[in-house]
């Protein structure tokens, strides 16, 4: 993942597409964009550039914090679907496509990336659909059953039947 960030044209814009693919989201060029934009308007706030003619200037001149790219990650990370487990492991893919950008040897960052999302997913454990309230989350486990459920009307196919025996 990081050699794909390093090589692309636009590697903010292939860290995006990373993160959405992550998240099991459906990628469209639009999407890329729009979010690869805000990015890109944290990353200039951060760095003491002007974003005033950016159609992002209002969300981050609210967001708070000193790390403008932070918060704006960690913002919208529920309204797309994320924990916030899922958006600090996003913040560590950032900070080390950062570091192979800047030079580093990439076999070493991929390898500490990987130690630290192993560590992070070790940490705590998540439930399917954690990230939804209560009632929400039982809904969709409630769909899932439903969807998996045996149906006596469509049985399995005969060689599906078979393998079961």
């Amino acid at each position: 993942m990081l050699k794909d960030i390093k090589t692309a044209e636009y590697p903010l814009e292939r860290l995006v597409e990373a993160g959405f693919t992550q998240l099991g989201l459906t990628t469209s060029s639009f999407s890329v964009s729009r979010y690869t934009a805000l990015l890109e308007a944290a990353i200039k706030a951060d760095e003491g550039e002007s974003i005033e003619r950016s159609p992002w200037a209002d969300f981050i001149g609210n967001l708070e914090g000193e790390n403008k790219f932070e918060a704006a990650i960690k913002a919208v990370a529920p309204t797309l679907g994320a924990s916030e487990q899922q958006a600090n492991q996003f913040l560590a893919m950032s900070y080390a496509a950062v570091e192979v950008l800047d030079g580093a040897d990439i076999d070493v960052i991929e390898a500490e990336l990987a130690e630290e999302l192993d560590q992070a997913e070790g940490a705590e454990e998540l439930e399917p659909y954690s990230h939804l309230d209560n009632e929400g989350r039982q809904e969709q486990l409630a769909h899932i059953a439903r969807q998996t459920a045996p149906d006596p009307d469509r049985p399995e196919p005969p060689h599906l039947a078979e393998e079961d025996e």
